[in-house]
């Protein structure tokens, strides 16, 4: 269990990102954005992932050898490993886009 995070009032933390549409992939964020992606994932195949880190190259994007779903310890699909870096890597981010 994670202690209290960081005040997020106009914040958005989301651990799923599908762009159907190139426009959508292109829109500019009005909030600090990150994201975490499995790169075995099947419903986000890792070459949109790679199209859109080309068109956001200033957004950190995170992808682990992992798969879908690698963050919820409820599924078959879960990773530890990649689950705590995530988590890391998104509280540390929040902590420094807070204010």
């Amino acid at each position: 269990m994670v202690g209290r995070l960081p005040s997020i009032r106009d914040r958005c933390v989301r651990s799923l990102l599908r762009c159907r549409h190139s426009r959508q992939a292109a829109e500019q964020p009005k909030c600090p954005v990150m994201l975490h992606f499995g790169e075995q994932d099947a419903h986000i195949p890792i070459d949109s992932v790679e199209a859109f880190k080309r068109v956001h190259p200033s957004l950190p994007v995170h992808i682990y050898a992992a798969d879908h779903g690698f963050n919820c310890d409820q599924r078959g699909s879960y990773d530890a490993a990649a689950a705590r870096l995530a988590l890391e890597r998104t509280i540390e981010f929040l902590h420094r886009h807070e204010g």
